[in-house]
């Protein structure tokens, strides 16, 4: 969930039905319109739409006119008046056909307005499955409101409230429902229990040598503690290439000056590093990195911390400078296997982004998905010594060309000693 409110009604939902449920949404709407937008979002959703029986659609053609006596169904095309009832009927026999596993009610102004949400209301309450029901804005819909509160059903003041939280459910149905998988401990890893590491902030240089020992590609760097040394290491890697400033109290290199990108000449190394020395001494500088520009198609990052809850837990995103901003990550806890992996991945917003969106290349997926996972197996062998870790950016290029880490930052805690 990216929203603690849609979260705790997610859980409303399914502390209150338990069963396990298989199937798709089934939609009833007051209004045409209604039931076209609540298709398309619950679409867009990925959540399915029910298949009814033909026997619900026989008994729902009684009420309603051919075109409507199907999911979604529109209380607009009845085939009796106004002032015979069908709402009750309508919503049972959609809520307990036996593919409906979720109900999504989008309710607008009608004739007999809280009368017939009432009904409805009932209806949900005698179905043991998630029944979301979606009311219009405003005082039209107080007297409904009343008539759901009375009933002690639960219902939402806006249509997307409801959608986010169906999709919440269904999504935690697909996961409860899909066999479990073991993540298995990539080969050649290192024996967790032997790492030896200081304790606190990490410099880059160390924490690439860390995701190294667990099989992650890392850019190359050569340390350079004078401006002559860094444009001397510049030449030897080749240009254009990439300074920075080593520092176990700079979090956010670019925030402060601390990075340089592209720099295509001894000269520009040389000018760009006598900067930093004289700019950052005060940031407990320990020295310059060079590195070799590293390109790709897109920047992801992938972190871990220990949670004091859940123990290890890791993270992916669309990385870079903007993923404060873009706020698109997805997590779970450690360690995960490669498919998972890929399941966290396909989960984020910017997803299209990786596989071909808008003519875009494809990125190579795989090498994300293994990033991760290798990641999740060494934050697991950290233990309690793990507070964070952040791969930030790691470089992706095109389906097959792989990946790469080009910064980093950790923050570890104190080895604990055994007790006598």
């Amino acid at each position: 969930a990216r929203d603690p409110d849609d979260m705790v009604r997610a859980a409303h939902f399914l502390t209150r039905h338990r069963t396990p449920r298989r199937g798709g949404a089934v939609i009833l709407s007051s209004s045409g319109g209604g039931c076209g937008i609540a298709s398309d979002r619950v679409s867009e959703l990925g959540v399915p739409l029910a298949v009814l029986t033909p026997q619900s659609r026989a008994r729902l053609g009684e009420l309603l006119l051919p075109p409507q006596a199907d999911n979604p169904v529109d209380l607009g095309g009845r085939r009796a008046p106004e002032e015979i009832e069908i709402a009750g009927d309508v919503a049972r026999i959609l809520f307990e056909d036996p593919g409906a596993a979720y109900g999504l009610v989008i309710l607008t102004s009608m004739p007999f307005f809280a009368r017939r949400t009432r009904l409805i209301g009932e209806a949900a309450l005698a179905a043991d499955k998630p029944v979301l029901i979606a009311l219009t804005p405003g005082a039209a819909a107080e007297a409904p409101r009343q008539a759901l509160r009375e009933l002690g059903q639960f219902y939402f003041d806006r249509s997307e409230d409801a959608l986010r939280v169906l999709a919440l459910v269904a999504a935690h149905d697909a996961l409860r429902a899909a066999p479990a998988i073991v993540a298995a401990r990539p080969a050649g890893l290192p024996d967790g229990g032997a790492l030896v590491l200081p304790e606190g902030a990490l410099t880059e240089g160390e924490v690439k040598r860390l995701l190294a020992s667990y099989g992650i590609p890392v850019a190359p760097e050569i340390a350079a503690a004078t401006p002559e040394a860094a444009a001397a290491a510049a030449t030897s890697l080749g240009f254009p290439v990439v300074l920075k400033a080593v520092s176990r109290h700079i979090v956010h290199k670019s925030d402060v000056g601390a990075v340089r990108l592209g720099l295509s000449s001894p000269g520009e190394v040389r000018a760009a590093a006598g900067q930093m020395l004289d700019e950052l001494r005060a940031a407990g500088l320990e020295g310059l990195s060079v590195q070799p520009m590293v390109r790709g198609e897109i920047e992801v990052i992938v972190g871990a911390r220990r949670d004091p809850h859940f123990g290890a837990v890791v993270m992916v995103g669309l990385g870079g400078i903007a993923v404060e901003i873009l706020n698109d990550v997805a997590l779970a806890s450690a360690p995960v296997s490669p498919e998972r992996a890929r399941a966290l991945i396909a989960a984020l917003r910017g997803a299209p982004l990786l596989t071909g969106a808008r003519g875009r290349p494809p990125v190579d997926v795989t090498a994300i998905a293994d990033v991760v996972s290798r990641v999740s197996w060494l934050a697991a062998d950290l233990g309690p010594r793990l507070g964070d870790l952040e791969v930030n950016p790691l470089v992706v290029r095109r389906h097959g060309d792989g990946a790469t880490a080009v910064d980093g930052r950790a923050t570890l805690q104190p080895k604990e000693e055994p007790r006598p």
